[in-house]
């Protein structure tokens, strides 16, 4: 099934999982009061061993349903509004 010089995939362990899911709850967290999760998501990426861009990539790409349900949540509340906020 595998070519000679290819192995499967690795089988990840507890802590190469565990950590990333926690520092993710932890930023989602964060995200909904404050959102400024991404100090805990980028450096926990980088501190995994991804190369900056890939982790810059995949914290935004986190960050981006947040931003859709903000646009979809306040879009009704600002319908016919056209004057600049105070």
């Amino acid at each position: 099934m595998w070519p000679s010089d290819k192995a499967p995939i690795q089988a990840m362990r507890l802590f190469e999982v565990g950590i990333p899911f926690i520092a993710g709850i932890g930023a989602g967290t964060i995200n909904t009061v404050v959102g400024s999760g991404s100090l805990i998501t980028f450096p926990a990426l980088l501190a995994f061993g991804y190369p900056p861009i890939i982790a810059n990539m995949t914290n935004n790409l986190g960050v981006l349903p947040g931003g859709i349900s903000g646009v979809g949540v306040m879009s009704p509340k600002n319908e016919g509004r056209t004057e600049a906020c105070d």
